[in-house]
């Protein structure tokens, strides 16, 4: 009798425990929770999060997955083309330092000499022999582009590669600036706005009175938060508006 006495004691003891650790469980969590809704985005913060979505979720062409997509493994590029100058290679080799200095998720482009070595191909070619590219929605884009770009995913929602074109016969300004765009939508940024002039995704291009050839604060936020190791491809709008409200609550960007 004293024994079973001892062992309902413990008993009691070990469901108090438990009940203890999941009520002090259940407060951690609830007031993390509470701590994160209670997070009061900025106008900027809002706004940022509003322009991601437009820019990392939808495309320029074709169809909209309305997902998020980014390369899980580096983006090797090699550079093929018989207008090559020294602008333009600046231009592409500055573009990519300041998207590797952006990144945080382990992504990084790297330039090869090796096309047999590379999963990204950018064409600095007269426009009459994109032919020999294959992009397969040339002949659905208007006339006067200078620049684009093509990527392909996975089932995982992850780019496995990229081709860009650039138009060697446009002025060399131009060249630039569509430079640091294509470079820019072939890491999963594939869509154009109108919102914001300063943007490098700025749709009426015609209508800048200078070409764009740096980042808008903008711009760079939404590279990190695309390439922030906690925004997974695959992600819907849901998904990416909740992770960068987590991301936000912690670290500014």
């Amino acid at each position: 009798m004293e024994l079973k006495e001892k062992n309902n004691k413990f008993l009691i003891l070990i469901i108090i425990f438990i009940i203890v650790i999941s009520a002090l469980f259940f407060t951690v969590n609830k007031n993390k929770n509470v701590k994160l809704n209670e997070y009061r985005l900025t106008e900027y913060e809002t706004k940022l999060i509003d322009y991601f979505k437009e820019i990392a979720l939808k495309v320029e062409f074709g169809e909209n997955i309305n997902k998020v997509i980014k390369w899980k493994k580096p983006m090797i590029l090699y550079v093929e083309g018989n207008k090559l100058h020294n602008q333009q290679i600046n231009a592409i080799k500055k573009t990519i330092k300041t998207i590797n200095q952006l990144v945080s998720d382990g992504f990084y482009i790297e330039l090869t000499r090796n096309k047999n070595n590379s999963n990204a191909i950018l064409y600095l070619i007269d426009k009459k022999n994109i032919d020999k590219t294959k992009f397969d929605f040339y002949d659905k884009i208007k006339e006067d582009f200078v620049g684009l770009t093509e990527i392909e995913i996975n089932d995982n929602y992850n780019i496995i590669d990229a081709k860009i074109f650039i138009n060697a016969n446009a002025p060399i300004d131009i060249q630039e600036s569509v430079i640091l765009e294509e470079i820019t939508q072939s890491i999963g940024l594939m869509n154009d706005s109108n919102k914001y002039p300063n943007s490098i995704f700025y749709q009426k291009q015609d209508e800048r009175k200078q070409m764009i050839k740096e980042y808008s604060q903008l711009d760079k936020d939404i590279i990190k938060l695309l390439y922030n190791p906690k925004m997974k491809a695959g992600f819907d709008s849901m998904q990416a508006e909740k992770f960068i409200k987590k991301i936000l609550s912690k670290e500014k960007p």
